[in-house]
């Protein structure tokens, strides 16, 4: 499930959320949505943000670079917790289907 939201002409936020069914191949999924982001809209930056460990592994392998941290700004089991800023910007990228 992937929700885009626009934030600006050339820049959208990602939210994705891997049901426990399909994570064996979430990473093919990964790869292909970036695929079609890059050959169907016009946005020049991908952004988002994680909370945790294998999120931020799994975002940093799709090509995303950690741009930052966002401390307390979540709140999980009642405790506030630190989330990370991603970013991947269109020309770090030659075709997202070149990833393996």
């Amino acid at each position: 499930c992937v929700y885009i939201h626009l934030r600006s002409t050339c820049m959208c936020e990602l939210h994705v959320q891997v049901l426990p069914d399909a994570r064996n191949k979430s990473f093919e999924y990964g790869k292909a949505m970036l695929a079609w982001i890059w050959d169907n809209m016009t946005v020049d930056k991908l952004v988002g943000l994680v909370h945790d460990d294998r999120t931020l592994a799994y975002t940093l392998k799709l090509g995303f670079k950690k741009e930052g941290e966002c401390p307390a700004s979540l709140k999980q089991n009642g405790q506030l917790i630190n989330q990370t800023h991603i970013g991947m910007e269109r020309c770090q990228q030659q075709s997202p289907s070149y990833q393996q």
